[in-house]
């Protein structure tokens, strides 16, 4: 990065490419931690939608430089928007356009997800409303995630929210999360 490129606050497009790159690398390698909770990628639809929203929102709200304020709630639309589509497709209208049902399920999922997480033995179903947690945590850690990498000068700081999402990933997942994954890549050894 040039010395110009910093003082004037425009980042180069390389390091726009790397920001979003490492920001989504950090959230999917988090996420992952899902996979055994839901027995299979039934989740991944609603964590790559979030991620993919939530990096363009990101993006969006650097290169315009908006405030925290049009950040968070540019996220909220998005979650309603986009939620029932992704996280709550059983209660739209042809799998995207949201109901009423579609917007009091997201709102009340806000709260009442987690718990219905974490009190339901594993594998969970997606049917349940149970989309909600990781398509919520993939949204607001990408926007997070991207934001801190995009605005500030030390990029390590990007690092706090992924690390955050790792650690309720791993608060919410299984207690032996993908231990036939590791047993398998240990044989290979």
């Amino acid at each position: 990065m040039t010395g110009s490129a910093t003082a004037s606050g425009v980042l180069p497009l390389r390091r726009w490419i790397l920001d979003l790159g490492a920001s989504a690398l950090l959230v999917v390698t988090a996420l992952v931690g899902f996979w055994p909770t839901f027995a299979g990628g039934s989740f991944l639809p609603a964590v790559i939608g979030g991620l993919v929203l939530g990096l363009a929102i990101a993006a969006v709200a650097a290169w315009r430089r908006w405030g925290i304020l049009i950040i968070a709630g540019l996220t909220v639309a998005a979650y309603f928007v986009f939620g029932g589509a992704l996280a709550l497709p059983q209660t739209t209208i042809l799998g995207v356009i949201p109901t009423l049902d579609t917007l009091q399920k997201l709102a009340v999922g806000t709260v009442t997800a987690w718990k219905q997480m974490l009190t339901t033995v594993a594998p969970v179903a997606a049917a349940d409303g149970h989309l909600v947690v990781p398509f919520l945590l993939a949204l607001v850690a990408s926007v997070l995630t991207a934001s801190l990498a995009l605005r500030l000068p030390q990029v390590a700081w990007a690092l706090l929210p992924a690390g955050v999402l790792l650690m309720l990933v791993i608060a919410l997942g299984t207690p032996s999360p993908l231990s036939r994954w590791s047993r398998a890549s240990c044989s290979l050894w």
